[in-house]
């Protein structure tokens, strides 16, 4: 019986840029590798629940209420992750010869790393180039991009270079004004992209060879993962909570010193290990905010154990139950998805975020069809407005990449 680990030893680099072509996604668990193999209709068939012998009865257990989750798993703070992409540009920023003026860092959906490029220029005071708006791209006037890059010599940071272009007829000349003057300037430039953005114009303009060989976040793996939750949980003051999975009690986060002692006087306490963080993992490709996504839409309460005193009561100590993942029911993209669905989804995919009208002014789509496919996905949790602009859902992105990729559509490469 494997014990379970204690988390007060120093926790390692969280935040890890790695070159593009140095990129391993988290290993999928030899079960789901196996049944990957399998037909779409049988992998639908395993995605079922699985009834299992629960240690907390199912139906005593609901979601955590939001003021719980905001404890357990607050929203990320992406200032660390900025701290990080400081020290790995440090001797970048130190040797500024010609052949070393231009960065590109790759951006996954939901990394953190746009804000954190942002974050890191702000924290600096470099200049940000902030992006046109479509109407802009699309009629190639109001907005100067040769004014933009100046050879001043001082650092230029173009945190989204995806907002850019548009896949639209006229929607690629100003995405190529930017990228000549860039190449022409001698003053250095950071460039972050977003990564199917990045796919897209690599086919379109040939970027992958215009530009050096990108840098990404080093995948989530398991270990990430615990380490990353806990510090959240910790900092939001929830450090007295115990995470275990519900159908057999083991320990999804591991205990602190302290409560691993008080554990072990109870000899019928489970003292192994959950997979869930491997499953986790996998699942979400290691990308960072798909997986706190995934984790908190996980995490259970019973109505008996509903507390609200973390802060005064100092010996108090709270169990937040978590499903297994074989019982998890995530967003899924079904086989009778239509065509329509598939190039809004993709467009959004590529984009990052549209309006509706914007998405009908760029698919052979009317106005109509476009709002019907729109609330399609958003009913099957695959896609959600923000600020009258859609966006794909992180918990359901791994099954729109999936499916996408499985269709035959351009995907990124992470």
């Amino acid at each position: 019986m494997r014990e379970v680990p204690i988390t007060d030893n120093p926790p390692s680099q969280l935040w890890n840029f790695i070159r593009l072509d140095q990129y391993k996604k988290p290993p999928e668990p030899a079960a789901q590798a196996v049944r990957g193999r399998f037909s779409k209709f049988v992998e639908q068939i395993h995605r079922k629940p699985v009834k299992e012998e629960p240690f907390k009865l199912e139906q005593h257990l609901r979601s955590a209420p939001s003021r719980l989750k905001d404890k357990a798993a607050p929203e990320p703070d992406w200032t660390e992750c900025a701290t990080s992409l400081n020290s790995s540009l440090d001797e970048w920023l130190q040797n500024r010869q010609s052949e070393t003026l231009l960065r590109v860092f790759l951006k996954v959906p939901y990394s953190g790393l746009t804000q954190a490029l942002v974050i890191w220029a702000k924290q600096s005071n470099f200049r940000i180039i902030e992006a046109p708006v479509p109407e802009q791209l699309i009629h190639g006037k109001g907005y100067d991009v040769s004014g933009q890059i100046d050879n001043s010599g001082n650092l230029l940071v173009i945190p989204c270079l995806e907002r850019f272009f548009l896949r639209h007829f006229n929607g690629l000349s100003m995405i190529r004004q930017l990228i000549d003057s860039v190449l022409s300037c001698s003053c250095p430039c950071l460039i972050g992209c977003d990564s199917w953005a990045w796919a897209y114009l690599s086919k379109a303009l040939g970027v992958d060879r215009l530009f050096p060989v990108p840098f990404v976040l080093e995948a989530f793996d398991q270990e990430k993962l615990q380490q990353w939750f806990c510090r959240l949980a910790c900092g939001a003051g929830g450090d007295r909570l115990v995470f275990r999975q519900s159908n057999n009690g083991n320990y999804v986060l591991p205990l602190k010193a302290e409560h691993q002692q008080e554990e072990s006087a109870d000899h019928a306490s489970p003292t192994e290990s959950s997979n869930f963080l491997i499953h986790l993992a996998a699942y979400s490709r290691g990308i960072a905010g798909i997986a706190w996504d995934i984790w908190r839409y996980s995490l259970r309460y019973g109505p008996d154990e509903e507390r609200t005193d973390l802060e005064t009561d100092s010996l108090f100590k709270q169990t937040i139950w978590v499903d297994p993942w074989s019982q998890l029911t995530l967003p899924a993209v079904s086989d009778g998805v239509t065509h329509d669905e598939l190039l809004v989804l993709h467009c959004l995919m590529i984009h990052g975020e549209l309006d509706a009208r914007l998405l009908a002014n760029l698919l052979p789509m009317s106005d109509s069809d476009v709002m019907q496919a729109i609330m399609y996905l958003r009913s099957k949790g695959l896609i959600y407005q923000n600020k009258n602009r859609w966006y794909a859902t992180a918990i359901g992105y791994p099954a729109v990449r999936r499916f996408l990729s499985n269709e035959g559509y351009l995907v990124d490469s992470i």
